[in-house]
């Protein structure tokens, strides 16, 4: 990850990925962000196969925002296999979800999501989040050697 601070945004909207990626733009400008669309993408891209095989092009993250709902392989599918790759499991893993409901909390908890956090409904509110989660995961925690 020579140098720079990789973020992987797994995200299936578009207009929220877009959100995402111009807050991230706005309070991370040495950051590179990469988007997939589902858990599928996500384990490829993880995986460094197909189209991510270049790791200098898709290095491996210092941090995952997935979301939940999803086609293909939902955000709840992808944390049971991630925290199951023991290269991959120690990858901080925040789920950013729009579900408010309980049940959804506590089963990202329990199956290996280190925090969750609610989508906003506005730019500024987006950025705003965006810039904590940044200084938490990014500055104040200690990240985990990945290579």
């Amino acid at each position: 990850m020579a140098g720079k601070t990789s973020i992987l945004i797994v995200e299936d909207d578009a207009g929220d990925a877009y959100f995402l990626e111009k807050a991230f733009e706005r309070v991370l400008a040495n950051c590179a962000v990469h988007r997939v669309c589902d858990g599928e993408e996500a384990k490829a891209y993880l995986q460094g196969v197909e189209k991510f095989a270049d790791r200098r092009a898709y290095p491996l993250p210092s941090v995952i925002l997935l979301d939940l709902k999803m086609p293909r392989m939902n955000g709840f599918e992808f944390l049971a296999w991630l925290r199951g790759e023991p290269e991959l499991k120690i990858i901080p893993t925040v789920v950013y979800s729009s579900s408010e409901n309980p049940a959804d909390i506590r089963k990202a908890y329990e199956m290996g999501a280190n925090s969750f956090l609610h989508k906003r409904l506005s730019m500024n509110a987006t950025q705003e989040t965006m810039r904590s989660f940044a200084r938490y995961w990014l500055e104040d925690c200690g990240r985990p050697p990945l290579e």
